[in-house]
């Protein structure tokens, strides 16, 4: 399963950017997405400060843009 970081513009709620997260990541995102049980994965989840934090850590990489909100899907 691939799972990408999706940025979206919060005033005009357009598309800006994605992220793909690398397979060998997805033990450690399943912990920063506190996903338990197979089925939490199947789902879009908005991204908190956080996580995106915790995200940009794991992917060595800076993403975040304040003026965007973050999503998470499958």
């Amino acid at each position: 399963m691939t799972f990408e970081i999706c940025a979206f513009d919060k005033s005009t709620e357009d598309f800006r950017f994605s992220i793909t997260v690398p397979s060998e990541y997805v033990k450690k995102l399943r912990k920063i997405m506190n996903w338990t049980k197979p089925e939490d994965e199947l789902f879009g989840y908005d991204l908190n400060e956080e996580q995106i934090a915790q995200l940009e850590e794991m992917l060595d990489r800076r993403f975040y843009v304040p003026e965007c909100d973050f999503q998470i899907s499958s």
